[in-house]
């Protein structure tokens, strides 16, 4: 089983502070709505939607959304999570490889982090071309990625910190410079439990995503730091592009 498939589950929203990352959703969906250029009810693909903080914001202010993940247990929490709010939207539970929607959105969104997880190259960009498939003509893409210079600038082998439960997480990492590739290695010590993960992301250059969007017929139109708005920088933490589609 593929790494992705086991990591995103009800320990990664304990150690990744769900709560934490919930609160800050409406002011990125601010931030979503002016860089795509986007109003209700434009139709809005979310892939790697995880537990719908995003996908539900935005029903709730009346666009179309549909969330695609592979991850059984983080849909559960988004449908729930929907379903408390009142608010109806089209849940997807797929592999973001598999896709095949052809001009059916306004917008898409790909965030914190959920493009790069293929090892083969080709399947990576294929993701790309896959969501350039779904957006209609003009037709724009959020796609927010951790900045690789800026990891690079300030790069720690040994990473650990305690959650607000108390729990203990443990990173060690690696990075491949011929591959691109950060390996991370993750334990999370809860409650009498030790559970470790392996991850493995391509960490792609500024260059190489214009390159791989142009071939998907998407043009890079705006950079920033952040789902925050902020500037983007060498050594800024995240890379957001906003790509249009041809």
């Amino acid at each position: 089983m593929a790494w992705y498939e086991e990591y995103f589950t009800e320990d990664w929203m304990r150690f990744r502070d769900a709560k934490a990352l919930l609160k800050k959703a409406p002011l990125e969906a601010d931030f979503l709505e002016k860089a795509l250029r986007i109003s209700p009810p434009a139709r809005v693909l979310d892939i790697g939607c995880g537990f719908g903080r995003h996908a539900i914001e935005l029903a709730l202010r009346g666009y179309k959304v549909t969330g695609v993940d592979i991850s059984a247990a983080l849909l559960a929490h988004a449908k729930k999570m929907a379903e408390e709010k009142g608010v109806s939207l089209s849940w997807v539970r797929q592999d973001m490889r598999n896709i095949d929607f052809s001009a059916e959105f306004e917008a898409a969104v790909c965030l914190y982090t959920s493009f790069g997880y293929f090892e083969s190259e080709e399947e990576n960009c294929d993701v790309l071309s896959r969501i350039s498939k779904a957006l209609r003509t003009g037709g724009r893409l959020a796609l927010d990625v951790e900045n690789r210079d800026g990891l690079l600038m300030r790069y720690q082998s040994r990473d650990w910190w305690h959650t607000e439960f108390g729990d203990l997480v443990m990173e060690e990492r690696t990075f491949d410079p011929v591959k691109g590739r950060g390996h991370t290695g993750i334990v999370l010590v809860s409650e009498g439990r030790t559970i470790a993960h392996d991850l493995s992301i391509r960490w792609y250059s500024l260059p190489e995503l214009r390159h791989i969007l142009r071939d998907a017929g998407m043009q890079i139109r705006d950079l920033y730091g952040g789902l925050d708005g902020s500037q983007y920088t060498l050594d800024a933490m995240r890379l957001v592009v906003i790509a249009e589609k041809a």
